[in-house]
């Protein structure tokens, strides 16, 4: 197809230096004209047929753009979602613990250090790490997937 469109780009060029002489001339290399076009109307039809290639292939290279830009900032998104995910398993895991480790302990004679966090506070940390939990994950899910 490559070497159609040439041949057609060069015909095209050689009918337009051969309107600027005239017919039976040596053109400006030196070779003598050969008239591939019998009529301007193929002459038309051949300029048509180059521009609707130029144009389908400054399309198809827009396409290719797009879907290599689609492809990067989904890899993007991949991989952000994959820390943000870490970063809230590891938030409830440090939740769970703290909740654990003040449930464990009752002052005793031997141990008089003992974590003790009271219920209200136990409830407003249980809480705020729900929601926040809750309300990352939405964000997260409407920037993956965004309402076009």
């Amino acid at each position: 197809m490559s070497s159609e469109f040439d041949l057609l780009l060069a015909n095209l060029q050689k009918k337009l230096k051969k309107d600027t002489f005239e017919q039976g001339e040596l053109f400006d290399d030196g070779s003598e004209e050969k008239d591939l076009f019998g009529s301007s109307d193929e002459y038309d039809e051949a300029y048509e047929i180059i521009s609707a290639e130029r144009e389908s292939s400054h399309k198809l290279q827009q396409d290719i753009q797009r879907l290599e830009q689609e492809a990067d900032e989904h890899n993007l998104r991949i991989g952000t979602f994959n820390k943000l995910f870490w970063l809230l398993v590891g938030w409830l895991v440090v939740t769970i613990l703290v909740v654990i480790v003040s449930g464990i302990g009752f002052p005793t004679d031997e141990s008089p250090l003992v974590f003790y966090l009271s219920d209200n506070v136990l409830m407003m940390l249980l809480g705020t790490t729900t929601f926040n939990v809750v309300g990352i994950f939405a964000i997260a899910a409407n920037w993956l997937f965004p309402k076009k």
